[in-house]
């Protein structure tokens, strides 16, 4: 079935479109989901360090994210157990990896509406059809370079043709539902909570957003926080290193003494939490680019260990991006900028 992608409109929050479905029985149902309450109608489900938060309004209930696909039809049945007369009839996606998005269609089924930026609806179907779209690639440069040699001959035009024809396949894959997508900033306007969805760039990934409900003073960063260990900068997919420090800055700017703030990996943290995983960020990446300047190696810069002693002593090399990987990212990223800058 062709799917299609809407898109979003401020009305669509006032007349929603709801989905008839069946409740899912795929995915793990032994994945164990824990939750907190940070304030009233609100809580954060985690499942292991990654976390998903559940807002109860009068009418309905929304998800920001929604787990893996082992989690995530367990995190649809616990938000059930929480909010067991106002069902979840929306879910905002941070961005688009897996471990956000992969439980979108649990929710979907049971009538949820998917809600992304453009930026992520994009990477999610560019990240489903990698395959497709490298050995497109591969077939076009052949085609481009038999076509050179074969010049207007009658092979040249049909090799003109099938090259053509390529350019405008369609890609195979689509998500498993469609996803009601926006631009830039949402201002959302319910009975006891005004929340702000904000678009940020080439942060972790090209696109991220984070929610802040202003009521309750709690901002959901997804992963343009990751409490207590190495940040994973998705380059492929447009993130930097100075957008992600930029984006960090966006979050600071609406923090206060008493705003919570719920990381997408790791702990519930406080303003303070987040100043010192910026000074950490700024400090490893100053220590990279130094040694990157002086012409050290990547072998060289990672047996550098004074780089990063202080926070792998903190445990932040025990996440999902080890000291190696962290250290080989910000190297990458010190090669990108200073070589395009002697250029």
């Amino acid at each position: 079935m062709k799917r299609l992608l809407f898109s979003f409109i401020i009305a669509l929050l006032i007349n929603p479109i709801l989905v008839q479905g069946q409740d899912s029985q795929a995915g793990d149902q032994s994945a164990r989901i824990m939750h907190k309450k940070i304030a009233d109608s609100l809580f954060v489900l985690s499942h292991g360090n990654t976390n998903a938060v559940l807002f109860i309004d009068s009418d309905y209930a929304l998800m920001i994210d929604a787990h893996n696909e082992e989690a995530g039809s367990a995190a649809y049945r616990y938000a059930g157990r929480l909010s067991p007369l106002q069902p979840v009839k929306f879910v905002i996606n941070t961005h688009y990896h897996a471990d956000h998005t992969g439980g979108n269609k649990f929710f979907f089924d049971s009538g949820a509406t998917i809600i992304a930026n453009m930026g992520t609806y994009s990477n999610l179907l560019t990240s489903m059809n990698e395959d497709q779209i490298e050995e497109a690639k591969k077939q076009r440069a052949e085609l481009k370079t038999a076509l050179k040699l074969e010049g207007k001959t009658e092979k040249g035009q049909k090799l003109a043709k099938l090259l053509s024809q390529s350019l405008l396949k369609d890609l195979e894959k689509d998500a498993d539902y469609p996803i009601l997508t926006f631009s830039n900033n949402l201002n959302w306007e319910l009975a006891n909570e005004t929340i702000d969805i904000a678009t940020v760039s080439n942060g972790h990934t090209s696109e991220d957003s984070y929610v802040y409900f202003q009521n309750k003073n709690v901002i959901a960063t997804g992963d343009l926080f990751f409490n207590g260990s190495y940040p994973f900068i998705d380059l492929k997919y447009g993130g930097t290193i100075e957008g992600y420090l930029k984006n960090i800055d966006a979050l600071l700017g609406l923090c206060d003494d008493n705003t919570i703030v719920v990381p997408g990996h790791g702990p519930i943290a406080s303003i303070n939490d987040l100043i010192q995983y910026k000074r950490m960020i700024e400090y490893t990446w100053k220590g990279v680019s130094m040694d990157f300047l002086l012409n050290k190696t990547l072998d060289q810069v990672k047996a550098n260990k004074s780089i990063t002693a202080q926070f792998d002593a903190q445990g932040f090399g025990k996440g999902y991006m080890s000291t190696s990987k962290y250290v080989e990212m910000l190297y990458q990223e010190a090669s990108k900028k200073y070589t395009k800058s002697k250029k």
